[in-house]
């Protein structure tokens, strides 16, 4: 599959046609409750080491949220379970993962084949 367009999902379009090929089941969304936990560990806004591309995780309800510029992914996600949520559009190919045994400001951001390991930015003090 080939795109001129950044904001295509063209890996997910590529599984997807891989799957009807194939005759392969489209993986389970599964829609778990979020520890709070985990919610905490996962909130805030992350950094992959490209200038201005801020990646923030928030709280949407009792789900989350994930908002980065193109050509990254935006929307919700939804726990998985363990260490890792999915979002919604495709779940088996954009991600986040808290690995057992990383930091707490440490994350891994995954979106087709790239997978960033992300940092916690740290938070601005208020504005007096």
């Amino acid at each position: 599959m080939l795109t001129n367009l950044a904001f295509v999902p063209a890996e997910a379009i590529e599984r997807d046609i891989a799957r009807a090929v194939l005759g392969l089941p489209t993986p389970r969304l599964q829609d778990l409750p979020v520890p709070p936990e985990f919610r905490d560990r996962i909130v805030g806004r992350w950094e992959i080491g490209i200038p201005g591309f801020a990646i923030d995780i928030a709280p949407a309800g009792d789900r989350l949220h994930v908002r980065m510029p193109l050509p990254g992914w935006s929307g919700e996600l939804r726990y998985q379970g363990g260490a890792r949520v999915a979002s919604v559009r495709a779940p088996d190919v954009e991600y986040v993962l808290a690995a057992d045994g990383a930091t707490a400001d440490s994350i891994v951001i995954g979106m087709g084949d790239l997978h960033w390991d992300a940092r916690r930015m740290p938070v601005a003090p208020p504005k007096k």
